[in-house]
C-alpha cells in the first residue's frame, strides 16, 4: 500500500495537467514500472472512475486504493493524489501576484497548457485504440455520441445511460473473472 501511495504522490507532483493529464503517468508507473496492475485492470478502473462525478485522477486513486486495501486504502490514495497539488497551488497562489508580470512566467504557463493538451489528446487516442479490443463498450460509446448529435437528446441524460451501462458491463466482466 505504501508503494502505491508514494507512486500516486510522485505522479501527482509531476501531473501538471490535472486528472486526464495524470492518467498516462499513473498507467506508466503502476502498470509498466511497478507492475501493481495489469493493463486491463487499469482500463477497467479508469472506465469506472469516469462514470463517477469528480476529478478523474482522484476517482482513479480512490478505486485503486479500494481494490488494494479497502476503505482505508481509498482514503490513503485519495490523500496521496490530492496533497501535492494542493500544497503546490497554495504556494503558487501566495507568490503568483508577484511573478505574473514577468514574460517568462506567462510563456511557461502558455507552454504548459499546450503541452498538457497534447498529452490529453494523445492518451485519449491510446485509450480509444485499447477500447477497440472491447467492441461492446466501443459500440455503446459511439451509439451515445450518435444519439446526442443526430437525435438532439440531452448529453447529460445520454451520459447517465452510457456511464451506467459501461459501469455494469465492466463490473460484470470483473465478477466473471
Amino acid at each position: 500500500m505504501l508503494k502505491l501511495a508514494l507512486s500516486l504522490m510522485k505522479v501527482s507532483i509531476m501531473g501538471l495537467g490535472g486528472g486526464y493529464g495524470m492518467l498516462p503517468l499513473i498507467e506508466e508507473e503502476l502498470v509498466r514500472k511497478l507492475k501493481i496492475l495489469k493493463e486491463d485492470e487499469f482500463l477497467d478502473i479508469v472506465a469506472k472512475a469516469q462514470s463517477f462525478p469528480g476529478p478523474i485522477a482522484v476517482n482513479t486513486a480512490i478505486l485503486l486504493g479500494r481494490m488494494k486495501a479497502g476503505i482505508l486504502g481509498s482514503i490513503i490514495c485519495s490523500i496521496s493524489i490530492v496533497l501535492p497539488p494542493f500544497l503546490s497551488i497554495l504556494l503558487i497562489a501566495l507568490m503568483f501576484e508577484k511573478v505574473e508580470k514577468y514574460s517568462i512566467v506567462r510563456n511557461f504557463m502558455f507552454g504548459a497548457r499546450l503541452g498538457v493538451t497534447i498529452i490529453i489528446i494523445n492518451y485519449s487516442l491510446e485509450l480509444i485504440k485499447k477500447m477497440v479490443k472491447n467492441r461492446v463498450i466501443l459500440v455503446i460509446l459511439i451509439a451515445g455520441a450518435v444519439v446526442i448529435v443526430f437525435f438532439k437528446i440531452s448529453a447529460f441524460l445520454v451520459f447517465l445511460v452510457v456511464a451506467t451501462v459501461v459501469f455494469f458491463k465492466v463490473t460484470n466482466r470483473e465478477e466473471k473473472q
